[in-house]
């Protein structure tokens, strides 16, 4: 076997001691096909990506911008256990961002079911309603418009106050990130110049009662497609196709769009299938062919056969 065949798998020190306990891992899963393909793999602390490029055969990496071309990564898909392996970290520059979306042929009882299971794992089942309120999920860099958006979180917010002047709009900020003085000022100047806009910590509930997510590109959005919940986005994402999108179609057609979505029913079921089960991989359900398959078609020397 030459030193080519070899994978360097980094992980943070949760995902090696969950590879430890063996669990039914997508780090697990692909390790367990390329060593099915007779490749040697070295799993490394997360610290030792600099060494990438002094290292020999090829890396993975999760949730992060792969460093060389020998270097894929592994990010989960919307939610896990699904994942896709690409060669960006960004996810607005997969290639399932330039598909266009061909509704699966499967029957709708499959269809229904999937969507069911689904909900029930990641939603716990709650119901969807209609409470009439636009729910606002914020990210981070609240002032700022970075290069994967069409305005900064702070203008979405303004224009869909301005323009839906008759909905309350709740905005909830995310539990990962750190808002600067500035930041919070600034949001908290919005609500007095908007009464109706409220801030307030994300909760499933706020989502199920939802009759529209404004976001970024938060998988809050991705989620309510399990609820029928429509999306307007103001950032690029994969996930685009069933979405509004201020960044594909332009601030005047997204709204509309959005507005028609809140009126008539959505496949969203029919979409999720596609995307996750078409487009992804599940680390409950995939074979290691298809994993070998996917990183064969990345430009891996090894064979899904």
């Amino acid at each position: 076997m030459g030193l080519k065949m070899r994978l360097y798998f980094y992980l943070k020190p949760l995902g090696r001691q969950r590879l430890a306990r063996g669990e039914n891992t997508m780090p697990a899963r692909v390790i367990a096909a390329v060593q099915g393909a007779g490749w040697h793999v070295t799993i490394c602390p997360e610290a030792e990506r600099p060494d990438i490029p002094h290292r020999d055969g090829f890396h993975m990496v999760v949730n992060n911008d792969p460093d060389g071309p020998r270097c894929l990564t592994l990010r989960p898909a919307g939610f896990e256990p699904f994942w896709q392996i690409q060669p960006t970290n960004c996810r607005w520059d997969w290639q399932t961002a330039t598909l266009p979306y061909t509704p699966p042929q499967v029957p709708q009882d499959r269809i229904d079911a999937f969507l069911a299971n689904w909900r029930s794992h990641i939603l716990h089942s709650i119901a969807p309603s209609r409470a009439g309120h636009i729910l606002a999920p914020l990210q981070g860099k609240l002032t700022e418009t970075r290069s994967f958006q069409s305005a900064s979180p702070l203008v979405m917010l303004r224009e869909t106050l301005r323009r839906w002047p008759d909905r309350p709009v709740i905005a909830t900020t995310h539990p990962s990130e750190t808002y600067t003085p500035d930041e919070t000022e600034a949001l908290t100047a919005l609500t007095h110049t908007y009464p109706r806009l409220s801030l307030q910590p994300g909760s499933t509930a706020l989502l199920a009662s939802a009759d529209l997510v404004v976001t970024q590109n938060s998988t809050v959005a991705f989620k309510g497609f399990l609820l029928d919940k429509p999306a307007m986005l103001w950032a690029r994402i994969d996930w685009h196709h069933m979405a509004a999108s201020v960044p594909r179609d332009g601030v005047a057609p997204a709204f509309a769009q959005a507005l028609a979505a809140t009126k008539a029913p959505q496949d969203f079921g029919r979409y999720l299938f596609w995307y996750l089960r078409q487009q992804s991989l599940c680390a409950w359900e995939d074979k290691p062919k298809a994993i070998l398959a996917r990183l064969a078609t990345l430009g891996w020397p090894i064979s899904a056969t």
